[in-house]
């Protein structure tokens, strides 16, 4: 078929943007061997510099989609398969358009995030201060004062956190009115302590601290049932909390999908440029090449330790693509106009055309130069008057 394409309408050589990366020191040696073969035309400076700056970006826009797409993904809870059927026709603005409708929306997540940290922090204290009013309460020993106070020379405190933190404070307490282990790693605690001692570990102290007044409000008497409601207020604002979070992320599952897909089809495309424009030992050089020669540029690439990344272009310069015995005639294509990539080249059509012009053409010219030749050199043998062999001449010359 190819062969059928190159004798009657055939297509022309289209030349790919390539990003030849190679080891520094042997960089402007191999780039005079492509040049000189005939494989690879380097960009003009500015040019290329304004490529390789275009190359970077988007290398750096794929790698924070990739980014994006990772800790936005951990936060889906269920697990899901999403198909994406078609890709946008610009890729790159796709991209950078999704990137920024993230990242917004990453913003949002965060703080969402941030408060659902918070409010389960709260919820913590909340349970380990309902075990101390449990026990306290059965013990007969309940009272707001004991848990939260603070005096001129006493100060009690209900905490809560690591165990080595606990104990640390309870050793230099004057009495430790309640203690519980939670499990290997945290604890819950109510000491008394002397207020120099208070003052003097106070960062620490507030830190453990379960603000008691703060999370069961302003009442003169704490009971269970009040330490209950507020565990139900935090758990239903926690509730809401991660529910928000939990439909913002499902409502945009498609473009999660999709910024994933794009960013790695550019990723896979120029990662290795994109880790080659980062490096100190690696040069790169923009060019081009037509694809009809690209194991031969890549061959001789390889053998000099580099590699090659190809981009294409929407308007990529083209060449000839024809058999040898064509080519003479590409000039009168190359009058009318080089054909563009996505045109046939006519070569082949007009090469046939002119042949048969031309061969259509000669019987008239022999016949031609045979009445010139005739009229000049056989009519005066057989034609005496002048005038008369000069206006025969005339007629056989000139029409």
């Amino acid at each position: 078929m190819s062969l059928l394409s190159k004798i009657s309408l055939n297509k022309p050589d289209i030349a790919l943007r390539a990003y030849v990366i190679t080891p520094k020191e042997s960089a402007e040696t191999l780039v005079e061997e492509l040049v000189r073969k005939g494989l690879f035309e380097p960009l003009p400076p500015q040019e290329a510099g304004k490529a390789l700056e275009i190359a970077k970006k988007r290398y750096e826009l794929s790698e924070k989609a990739i980014g994006l797409f990772r800790e936005l993904s951990s936060l889906v809870k269920k697990r899901v398969e999403v198909e994406v059927k078609e890709l946008p026709w610009d890729t790159d603005k796709a991209l950078e358009k999704l990137v920024a409708d993230f990242e917004e929306l990453r913003d949002i997540a965060t703080r969402l995030i941030s408060e659902s940290e918070k409010l389960k922090g709260k919820l913590e204290k909340l349970q380990a201060l309902r075990i101390v009013v449990t026990e306290l309460s059965r013990e007969g020993l309940l009272d707001k004062s004991l848990l939260d106070y603070e005096g001129v020379y006493l100060a009690s405190k209900t905490l809560y956190g690591g165990v080595k933190d606990l104990e640390y404070v309870a050793s230099r307490s004057l009495k430790t009115i309640f203690h519980r282990a939670l499990g290997e790693e945290k604890a819950v605690a109510v000491v008394l302590l002397e207020k120099k001692v208070y003052e003097s570990n106070k960062s620490l102290i507030e830190k453990l601290e379960i603000p008691v007044r703060d999370l069961v409000g302003g009442e003169e008497q704490l009971s269970l049932h009040n330490v209950d409601n507020a565990i139900r207020e935090v758990e239903a604002e926690l509730s809401a909390i991660e529910k928000r979070l939990e439909e913002l992320l499902e409502s945009r599952l498609y473009e999660l999908a999709l910024l994933k897909v794009l960013a790695e089809v550019i990723n896979s495309e120029l990662g290795v440029l994109g880790k080659a424009l980062s490096s100190k030992y690696m040069a790169v050089v923009v060019g081009w090449t037509l694809k009809s020669r690209v194991s031969e540029l890549e061959k001789i690439v390889g053998a000099n330790s580099g590699y090659v990344v190809y981009e294409g272009d929407p308007n990529p310069p083209v060449e000839f693509n024809n058999l040898k015995p064509f080519k003479p005639f590409e000039v009168i294509t190359e009058v009318m106009g080089l054909p563009s990539p996505s045109e046939w080249d006519p070569t082949p059509l007009l090469t046939y055309f002119y042949l048969i012009f031309f061969s259509l053409m000669y019987p008239d010219v022999g016949y031609s130069i045979g009445l010139i030749i005739g009229a000049r050199l056989v009519l005066p043998y057989f034609v005496e008057n002048r005038e008369t062999l000069k206006r025969l001449i005339n007629i056989a010359t000139y029409e």
